[in-house]
C-alpha cells in the first residue's frame, strides 16, 4: 500500500490535477464506461473521476492503494450516487474471489504499478467469465508496446 509522506502530498494535489484532465477525457471515458453494468472493479480510481460516467445501477469497487485518497473516493460515492465501496489493495493483488466481477477498469493507471505484467495477470484473472475489461493505453512507458504484452491492446 502507499503510505507515508508522498502518498499524503500526491493524494493532496490529484484533485486540482484531475479537474483539467477531466474535462479533455470526458468524450472516451463516456464512451469507455457508459455501457458497464453489474458489478465493476476499478483499478486505482484516485479521485472518483470515472464515476460520473457509470450508468445507473452499477455496483463499484474501487481498488485504491493509497488510503489517502479514500476520503475523496467516499465522498465521490456519495456525491454521485453511486452504490459501492473503496478497497485498500493494489491491482497485483486483487483481494476478490476470481470472477467476482462482471468488468474491470484500469484507467491511466498501469504505468504506476509496480509490475504491470502481475496486475494485468490479476485483472485478467478477475475478468475471466465476466463483461471484459477495459484498459485504454496511455502511456509512454515502454513496458506498453512489448510484444508479450500485446493482448493489452485487443481489450482497448
Amino acid at each position: 500500500m502507499k503510505r507515508g509522506l508522498r502518498a499524503r502530498f500526491f493524494a493532496a494535489l490529484l484533485p486540482a490535477l484531475s479537474q483539467g484532465h477531466a474535462r479533455v477525457s470526458e468524450p472516451w471515458r463516456r464512451k469507455l464506461l457508459g455501457g458497464l453494468a453489474g458489478t465493476v472493479l476499478e483499478i486505482g480510481p484516485g479521485t472518483g473521476i470515472n464515476l460520473a460516467y457509470l450508468p445507473d445501477g452499477v455496483y463499484w469497487l474501487g481498488l485504491e492503494p493509497n488510503p489517502h485518497l479514500h476520503p475523496w473516493l467516499e465522498t465521490a460515492l456519495r456525491q454521485r450516487g453511486v452504490l459501492g465501496e473503496v478497497l485498500l489493495g493494489q491491482a497485483e493483488e486483487i483481494p476478490l474471489p476470481q470472477e467476482s466481477v462482471d468488468a474491470v477498469v484500469a484507467t491511466l493507471v498501469l504505468c504506476s504499478v509496480e509490475d504491470p505484467r502481475r496486475a494485468l495477470a490479476e485483472i485478467l484473472r478477475e475478468k475471466w467469465g465476466c463483461g471484459g475489461a477495459i484498459i485504454p493505453r496511455f502511456s509512454n512507458r515502454g513496458y506498453m508496446d512489448s510484444p508479450d504484452l500485446t493482448y493489452m491492446r485487443l481489450l482497448e
